[in-house]
């Protein structure tokens, strides 16, 4: 089993970064009925989108991330960003997939363990100490 230098984690962290700078990288919520269960076959966000979420409040495509940047934390690298927030929403999700607006290619999802409802009120996306996601 292979294992990854430092330098090289932060490369990838870096590349995924240079999207959010500009402005392509976006988070958006499905339903459970998310049908991302295979990379192999499931590796765009057009593939997925019948099972976005609706309501009000949200709009399809989801939000772009805010202040993304990588950074390295040991022999880890991390990808950071502003908390995800959504104001005034109604509705129900189970996932979060971020994706490249350009190339639709997803990057990372996100599986809350349950559905997770909000009517009218404030949907957060707070990210852990580890940010975004942690290449370790």
């Amino acid at each position: 089993m292979a294992t990854f230098s430092k330098y090289y984690k932060k490369e990838i962290t870096d590349a995924v970064a240079t999207e959010g700078t500009a402005n392509k990288l976006k988070l958006a919520l499905f339903t459970t009925a998310h049908p991302y269960a295979n990379a192999s076959t499931q590796e765009h966000y057009a593939d997925i989108s019948a099972n976005e979420c609706t309501g009000a409040g949200y709009t399809a495509g989801g939000k772009l991330l805010t202040s993304v940047a990588s950074t390295n934390a040991g022999d880890k690298a991390r990808l950071t960003a502003d908390n995800v927030v959504w104001n005034a929403i109604t509705v129900s999700a189970r996932y979060a997939v971020l994706y490249n607006t350009d190339t639709g290619h997803i990057r990372a999802q996100y599986d809350f363990g349950s559905e997770k409802s909000v009517t009218a009120g404030t949907l957060t996306l707070a990210w852990s100490a580890f940010g975004v996601f942690e290449i370790l």
